[in-house]
């Protein structure tokens, strides 16, 4: 009987051995290849280059940014993503509704790049989405989804790769 207690210790702990491989190996594997990624998500500035002085200009008026705004200094070295916190709050304020397409269009409409046909998913729900890039290089856009009616219902703006 010593025997088979012998044999199922060591069988349980292979099993439990390869449960911890099974388990832990694709975890940490995937960690050191996010790892990797960080480096190249820190550096999103090498991806893209720096907004026009017009831009600049223009996205800081729109969203009335003061003229003491680092982003609104002459001579600033500014890239789309570095507005993409202040579009977010303007259109999704926490204490307010959501803006609608055509309040978008007031501010961004000359960077809209693709507007698509109105969708039905399968949940029944009926919207269209728009596409803005600041830059004009599709490196870092903005996505903006709109139920039917034009209101607000998701903002993608981010530096996710």
């Amino acid at each position: 009987m010593k025997i088979a207690r012998k044999i199922a210790v060591v069988f349980g702990i292979a099993v439990l051995l390869a449960l911890i491989a099974f388990i832990c190996i694709p975890a940490t594997i995937g960690a050191i290849i996010g790892l990797w990624d960080i480096p190249d998500q820190l550096n999103w500035r090498a991806h893209t280059s720096p907004l026009s002085q017009d831009v600049i200009n223009d996205l800081c008026m729109k969203f009335t940014l003061s003229s003491n705004d680092p982003r609104c200094q002459p001579g600033a070295r500014v890239y789309g993503p570095d507005f993409f916190t202040v579009i977010g709050a303007t259109f999704e304020p926490e204490d307010a509704p959501w803006a609608t397409y055509d309040e978008v269009q007031q501010k961004l409409g000359k960077y809209q790049i693709m507007l698509e046909p109105l969708i039905t998913d399968g949940s029944g729900r009926t919207y269209f989405v728009a596409h803005y890039d600041l830059k004009g290089d599709q490196v870092y856009q903005i996505t903006m989804f709109f139920y039917a009616d034009g209101r607000l219902y998701r903002l993608i703006a981010d530096v996710g790769h």
